[in-house]
């Protein structure tokens, strides 16, 4: 038996192997190679394209498999021929053929390779070429091979034949340890993702090509933004922070307002044809520098060379796009008055501009990133072998942001320049550098130089790891939990309780404060059972020009005595402050008169409601939990609060001719601003807090 049996060695050589997978591999790198090619010096943006890294990885998980499959086949093997059947060893696993089940053989031949395909009852058999030590032992085997199954078919048709029955083949089913078909298909299908996700990841967190500077920058920039405010869009980098338009230093206005910003915040221009005489009365005066009654208590009156400057004409032209409001004014300046125009903020304006904005800055939006332009390695100065990547971007506000009134004609002209400079991008560094987690952002030179090193350098890194684990489990918590945002309708109601009529001091925000405000000082307010309006002034006491009493109090005591508002007598008091403390001093006494009584509020004396509030709100923000800002969600909003019905004293006409300040808070109400966490177990607000100021200049002198 063993004459008639024949074994070949059967595997392939490695070089083979090698150079069977070289081409996917050659591709692979190739491409890799093409994505850590740094872009050259320049402005244009690097096109970053959302799908390089995921085919690379495609492409280099299929290249590696293939080499991996290939390489099976460089295992010792043997095929061998006995009287009975095909075995054939190789890589662990045996497979049996009878020669009676063999259903054909034939040589292929493709792409330079050949090969025996033996069909059989069980499947079919592929004996490459180069898997045999020779061509002649490969001719040997298909030689030997055929004879055998030749053999066997002519002596299994001479038995049926004499016997005239029906030979029933008793060998075997082919013996094989092999899996089947299709779980060996899922198998490597399976390995395939699992690899190209695992070099998908690699690449993003490590590789230093376009992509995943990209994606670094932005994870860099949407943390900060987490870190600055759970909203958004803002960023502790100072190169990402709202876009302004400025206006021009000159000329400077003849008034303006003492409150910082919002709807409060104005500027007052005298008329041309009135600004001579000004100008001379001022200088006979020695008083040049005086302010308006509305101005900021010290601004010089502009020359009239200056007069037509720009910051004039850019107010006009953000009147004309609706962003500012003009209404015509008298300036009080050196016992004579004078007609001039007052610049504020339209309620369209307050609208469009940012949160928190100045008046000197009418907002375009916030500078985003808009992609690479180019990247470069640097080596730190220090004896650590560390290097970091110094990464261009390219910022600039987005165009959706734009507000309306920048396309307004007028705006376009007025500011030809500034306007084009301010939505121009810009191009600034950010410094990246490979840790163990990935790339981190926002490192200096120092920190790189100064990174640890060894078991503290991989302890941080876990710590980072596992913080981030831990904030996105919490987060997932929650979710599941129903724990998410609050939706619009249930952040209006907590806003309704907050500053709407049914809120528990919705009339003391509501009032028109007289003085003995902390807005108006007096020197004393007369205390009194029931709550009645009583202030007073020292007849003798000894005021600086610039005191607020006299620049602001008084003035605004004699208006509401000419209106009939208050009435005032000369009384000696007992002083309770200033060096006078303790004694008997002349004072002047002011007190409503009793038609205005009845006007006043029940517990604070200062105060006069003007009526049921009602609320418009502007904007309204609602921002998920973060792992930043705690784990309750936050809303944040802006809202106009108006009177539109006043009690009968305040639809008095000629109050609202002759009282600027109750005209205006009727007209234009009070503007807030709040931010609130919610509890969404509660369903009502869990802390925050809100400011709420008149739209107009409360504060003026």
């Amino acid at each position: 038996m063993s004459s008639r049996r024949l074994a070949f060695p059967f595997r392939l050589p490695w070089h083979r192997a090698f150079l069977a997978a070289a081409l996917p591999l050659a591709l692979a790198g190739r491409q890799l190679w093409q994505l850590l090619q740094a872009p050259q010096e320049g402005e244009a943006p690097v096109a970053v394209s959302p799908w390089s890294l995921p085919l690379w990885a495609l492409g280099a998980a299929a290249a590696l498999l293939w080499l991996l499959w290939v390489l099976r086949f460089c295992r010792k093997g043997r095929v061998i021929l006995d009287e009975n059947a095909l075995t054939v060893q190789h890589a662990g696993q045996t497979l049996v053929v009878p020669y009676a089940w063999i259903r054909s053989i034939n040589l292929l031949r493709r792409a330079g390779y050949q090969w025996l395909r033996v069909e059989y009852e069980g499947g079919i058999v592929r004996l490459p070429h180069a898997m045999l030590p020779t061509g002649k032992a490969f001719d040997k085997l298909r030689r030997g091979l055929r004879h055998m199954a030749r053999l066997t078919r002519q002596s299994t048709l001479m038995q049926a034949t004499d016997s005239f029955v029906e030979v029933e083949d008793s060998l075997p089913a082919p013996a094989s340890t092999t899996p089947p078909r299709r779980a060996r298909l899922l198998l490597w299908l399976n390995a395939w993702l699992a690899l190209t996700a695992l070099l998908w990841w690699v690449a993003l967190a490590w590789l230093p090509t376009a992509p995943s500077f990209d994606n670094a920058v932005r994870e860099t920039l949407a943390q900060q933004s987490r870190q600055a405010s759970p909203f958004g869009p803002q960023s502790l980098d100072a190169g990402l922070g709202p876009v302004c338009l400025a206006l021009d230093d000159e000329p400077r206005p003849d008034g303006r307002s003492a409150s910082p910003g919002g709807m409060a915040w104005h500027e007052d221009f005298i008329d041309e044809a009135a600004r001579p005489q000004a100008q001379a009365q001022a200088r006979q005066a020695g008083q040049t520098g005086a302010a308006s009654a509305a101005g900021d208590g010290g601004a010089a009156l502009p020359d009239s060379a200056a007069a037509p400057g720009r910051r004039l004409q850019q107010l006009r032209a953000l009147a004309d796009a609706g962003v500012l409001e003009r209404t015509r004014i008298n300036i009080p300046l050196n016992g004579a008055l004078y007609p001039a125009t007052r610049f504020r903020l339209s309620r369209q304006g307050w609208a469009s501009s940012g949160w928190d904005s100045q008046p000197h800055c009418f907002e375009l939006g916030w500078r985003h990133y808009l992609g690479l332009t180019g990247w470069h390695s640097e080596t730190p100065d220090s004896n650590l072998e560390r290097s970091y990547y110094a990464v261009r971007v390219r910022t600039g506000p987005s165009a959706s942001q734009t507000p309306y009134w920048a396309s307004h004609p007028a705006v376009q002209r007025a500011f030809a320049d500034t306007l084009g400079r301010a939505l121009r991008p810009e191009i600034r560094q950010i410094v990246l550098v490979r840790e163990a987690s990935g790339w981190a952002g926002q490192q200096t030179r120092g920190r790189a130089a100064r990174s640890e090193s060894g078991w503290k350098y991989w302890q941080r890194e876990l710590e980072i790891l596992y913080g981030k684990a831990q904030r996105q489990l919490l987060l997932a918590w929650i979710a599941l939990r129903g724990g998410g945002a609050p939706s619009q309708t249930e952040a209006r109601q907590a806003i309704e309780k907050i500053h709407g009529a049914a809120a528990a001091s919705a009339d003391a925000q509501s009032c028109l404060h007289l003085p003995g405000h902390p807005d108006w000082p007096v020197d004393e307010e007369l205390s009194a059972q029931p709550a009645r309006y009583s202030v007073a002034l020292y007849a003798q006491a000894e005021r600086a020009p610039e005191s607020r009493v006299v620049t602001r109090t008084l003035p605004y005591l004699q208006r509401l005595k000419e209106l009939g508002v208050l009435h005032s007598e000369r009384r000696s008091i007992s002083a309770r402050r200033g060096p006078q403390a303790g004694q008997m001093v002349e004072a002047d006494v002011y007190e409503l008169t009793p038609a205005m009584q009845p006007a006043q509020h029940r517990d604070y004396a200062w105060c006069l409601p003007l009526g049921e509030p009602k609320l418009d709100i502007i904007d309204l923000d609602i921002a998920p939990p973060s792992a930043s800002y705690g784990l309750l969600p936050r809303f944040r909003y802006r809202l106009l609060r108006t009177y539109p019905h006043p009690p009968d004293w305040a639809q008095r006409s000629d109050l609202q001719a002759r009282w600027p300040e109750l005209r205006d808070a009727l007209a234009r109400g009070q503007f807030c601003e709040g931010e609130f966490t919610y509890d969404m177990a509660r369903h009502e607000t869990a802390g925050g807090g809100a400011r709420c100021r008149w739209a107009y200049d409360a504060g003026a002198s």
